[in-house]
Order: structure tokens, then sequence, then C-alpha cells
């Protein structure tokens, strides 16, 4: 499909290239060494004014850290034709989180040692800083955000029209967020009245630099008792490595204290901030400039490199404990074997706890069954009876009011004469009629046809439309012998349902003493499940990672 008709600010129409990428709000498309993204729909005035406002803030240093729009596409060639998109450079790269996982480093970079990911990290943080010192915030910071040069480590943004940024007095706001990257103090919140912080983008940063620098993992993933979704975990503080406890790290997990000393500190003061201070992208690109410089070359194997102040090759000791994280082949085995290896040890873990849960599981409902179906199945079978004698009596109220408003309306229609009625077409010889056939009243008219000399079909419907008439008065009046009667059935029902309700009051208290019993006998059962679901949880994350 060709791109739609498009024209820079001149009014002279754009010829577009290839389609390059496409998301939920639009399409980019090459033109020649830039690129432009054109909306699948017409923006409102205010996200045009805020690409206005983007363009007439272009710097070249912003330039150099991120796709940022440098002018205005319109749908149109008229001077006041809306804006349908814009033009920026064209960046070229892989994407951040491909950098994240060792086995994906292993597969699609496999000349990427720890020394590039920490200039990575570094470049990360320059480039977020250049935006903060621009006034601009992020707000949606998110791995797919960002885009590594492989040649020069260069980091640059893509994606830049949702960022939030004030000019002109008007503040154009970003609207979204990505949970596993949000602050605490945003989740939850209503953002569209919310005004952004570089504060608040540095907890994505910090974010971004743990899982770039430790092997791909959350910082907030670990073992806990407390809320499995991450953004619970953030919302409460439950950094793996922090000091406030409630959260195990993961097994597998790089321990930033074992790797990088100099950012402890770093990251305990972005993941739990005193006083809602975190450190600045600034800071951040000064520590990490300064991990860089203290880089030494482990004297075993040459590719893995670790700071200078720690004792001991950080790497060699993972894998001398058997956890491998990819950054240099374990010693007589290819990076592909392996690579297998720690995947099928892990798939194997996996399924070991899956095993238990489903094992564990079994041992629930069994007991279960063994200590309550019989009472329960005693229970249910009372509920039903008690429930069909209640119905039972509705029923024979019912029929019984039923007969007595069909003998009253029998009577009452027997009183509606057709000779005192005035029925268009019904005069006294047709009456005659009727009457030498037996029919003298509403009630006698009845359904069907009648083989009556002079009254045809359409006389018929008529008679049957003056009884429907006659029907529709009839209000069956209470009676005393009425209401004896249909407390007579309530008495008999509730003779009959009086033993089965006291039956199921008992078998209800029995189960509701059985059930806190088998409660009693179940918690280490309770435990052992809790803690099985949960293993199996964070095998599933570590498979995932792969």
């Amino acid at each position: 499909m060709n791109p739609p008709p498009c024209f820079d600010t001149a009014g002279q129409r754009l010829t577009l290239g290839a389609k390059l990428g496409e998301g939920g709000e639009g399409t980019v498309y090459a033109l020649g060494g830039e690129a432009v993204k054109l909306y699948h729909r017409p923006l409102e005035r205010h996200r045009q004014q805020k690409l206005a406002a983007m363009t007439a803030g272009c710097t070249p240093r912003l330039l150099q850290f991120a796709a940022w729009p440098t002018a205005t596409v319109h749908d149109g060639p008229q001077r006041d034709s809306p804006v349908c998109g814009f033009r920026m450079p064209r960046v070229q790269g892989t994407p951040l989180h491909l950098h994240f996982s060792p086995t994906d480093r292993k597969e699609r970079f496999p000349h990427e040692h720890w020394d590039y990911l920490v200039r990575v990290a570094q470049n990360l943080a320059a480039a977020m800083a250049t935006l903060h010192r621009h006034g601009i915030v992020i707000g949606d910071v998110n791995e797919n955000l960002f885009v590594v040069e492989e040649a020069t480590s260069l980091v640059r943004l893509v994606d830049c029209d949702s960022f939030q940024l004030t000019a002109g007095g008007i503040r154009f706001p970003c609207l979204v967020s990505s949970p596993e990257f949000t602050p605490p103090e945003l989740i939850g919140q209503a953002l569209r009245t919310i005004e952004r912080t570089p504060c608040q983008d540095t907890f994505g940063l910090a974010v971004l630099v743990f899982k770039l620098l430790l092997g791909g993992w959350h910082p907030f993933d670990g073992t806990t008792t407390l809320p499995v979704q991450i953004e619970q975990r953030i919302s409460q503080g439950l950094y793996a490595y922090g000091t406030q406890g409630g959260i195990t790290p993961p097994g597998l997990g790089v321990n930033p204290a074992r790797v990088t000393p100099a950012l402890v500190d770093l990251f305990r003061a972005a993941f739990n901030p005193p006083g809602g201070s975190r450190p600045s992208a600034a800071q951040w690109f000064v520590a990490l400039q300064a991990l860089g410089a203290s880089l030494v070359q482990c004297q075993h194997e040459p590719a893995h490199k670790f700071s200078a102040t720690v004792a001991n090759c950080p790497w060699c000791a993972s894998e001398a404990q058997g956890i491998t994280h990819f950054f240099t082949p374990p010693r007589g085995t290819t990076g592909r074997a392996a690579f297998v290896a720690e995947k099928a040890r892990r798939q194997a873990n996996l399924l070991a706890a899956q095993a238990t849960v489903q094992r564990l599981q079994g041992q629930w409902h069994q007991h279960v069954q063994q200590q309550m179906g019989t009472l329960v199945a005693e229970l249910q079978q009372a509920q039903e009876r008690l429930q069909r004698l209640t119905q039972q009596g509705e029923v024979l109220k019912d029929r019984y009011l039923q007969a007595r408003h069909a003998a009253y309306a029998q009577s009452f229609l027997a009183l509606c004469r057709i000779r005192d009625a005035q029925i268009p077409g019904i005069g006294l010889v047709r009456i005659e009629a009727l009457a030498r056939n037996g029919i003298h009243t509403a009630a006698d008219l009845t359904g069907g046809y009648w083989d009556v000399r002079g009254i045809g079909y359409e006389l018929q419907r008529r008679l049957m439309d003056w009884r429907d008439a006659c029907a529709q008065r009839i209000v069956l009046p209470t009676s005393v012998s009425d209401q004896v009667e249909l407390q007579r059935i309530d008495d008999a029902v509730a003779q009959q349902c009086g033993p089965v309700a006291r039956e199921v009051q008992r078998l209800e208290a029995e189960v509701q003493q059985r059930q806190t019993v088998v409660q009693s006998q179940l918690q280490d059962l309770h435990q052992r499940l809790q803690a099985a679901t949960r293993a199996e949880a964070q095998a599933q994350r570590q498979v995932a990672s792969l």
C-alpha cells in the first residue's frame, strides 16, 4: 500500500520511500537519509501544537542522542493544513533490550563483554541527561525507547513524540507509562493530570542500567511471600538487594555488591529513595564513567572484565558455582553448547517445580475429599430436598389460585350477556341465531370456529374481542376461604420442611467445624504449596530470561 500524500512546511509534496516500521499510532517511512512518521488518525490540536513546539526546540545536541522531530509534515499543501506527522533523523542500531539477556548477546553479539555494556550504560545515562538539560522529561521510560549503535555503543532515543516538554508556558504531558519502569509514586495515578519529573525518569534509568549490567534481571525480581506482580513490588519498595527485607534475590541473579560496588549506593538510592530524591542522570553518567575507567582484565579469562575495586573476578566465581552468565563460554565447551546446557537445566528446573505444584495440589484435593467429601455431599442432598419441598408448596398454591381464578372468571363471564352488549354487526337476528346454538354470554364463547349461520369469521373475531375485553375486567376478590386454604398449604409444607431444614442446619455446622479442623491439618501443606508456587513462578522467569 502506498503511503498517503503529505507535504512539508513549504507546501512541497514529500516523496516517501520504503516503510521502516509501524506501531499503534503511526507508520514510519524512509525519506532519503531521514525518516517520516505519519499518524494513522488526525491529531488533536494539542498534539499538533506539541509537534510544532518540539521542532522549534530542536538542537544539534538533541539530535546526537534522539530521533527528535526536525520539521512538521502536513496533509495538504496549504499553509494552515493540519499536522499529520513529522520528519526526524533515521536511527539505525539494535534495540537496547537485546543487550540485556546473556543469551541474546551470545547469539547476536558474541564480541560484547562487560566493558562494552558499561559503555552502553554510560551513553544511556548521557542521553537522558541531555534531554533533562533541555527541560525534557521522557515520562514513559522503557527498554523499547533506546537503540544502540553497535560500532560506537552510542545510545539514541526513538518515539520522542510521547515525551513531556513545556513551551510557551504550555505543558505537553506524557500520558503513558510502562509498569516495570514506573516509580512507586506514579503507580495507579491518573497521568493526564501529573507533571512528570526528571527524578521519576531516573527510576527507569536505574532499572535499565541494572538489567544491562547484571544479566538481564529486573531489580525487583526475587522470591517473596508478598506480591508477585513487579509493579506491586515496586510500590512496596521490595528491591531484591535493598535493606528493607521481605524478598530474597533470585538464585541465578548477580549481586551488585559483587560486581559493581561503586553503584550499590546509587541503586539503593534509586529504588528506595530517602525523602523521594534519586540520583540524577548526570550522577549516573559520572559513576558509570568511573566504573569504566576502573575495569581490569581477568588473569584467567581475557574476556572477563571487572572493576578493580573487586578482589576477584566475579564471572569466574559464578562459573565455578555452576551459574553461567555467558559473558564468556565456560572452559572446555563452546558458547552454543553452554547455552544449550543452561537452557536444558532451567527447563528441567521448571518442569520439576511444576511437578511439585501438581503433586501438592493433588495431595490437597485428596485430603479435602477424604475429610469433607461425604459430609458435603450429604449437605448438598439435604439442601436440594429442602428446595424441592419449598418449590412444591409454591406449585400447590399456584394451582389453587389458578383454579379459583378460572372458576370465578367463568361465573363473571356468564353474567356478560351478548344481548346487553353493543357489538358492531351483531344485531337481534344474529343474537337469536347465537342463542339457538347455545351461545348467550361471554362464557359461551370459546376458541375455534362456530358453525352458526350468518356469523362469519369477521363477526366471530369481534365477538372474541368483546369476550377478551370482558375478561380484562375480572379481578379475583380476596376471600377468607382463600386465605385459609393458602395458610393450610403453607402449614403442610412447613411441617414437611421442618425436619429437613434442621438437618441442613446440623450439616452446615458440622461442615464448618470440619473445615476448621482440615485447615489446621493442611497448614503445613498450604505453606509448602505456596513455596512451590513461588518457586514455579521463579523458574518460569528464569526460562523466560533465555
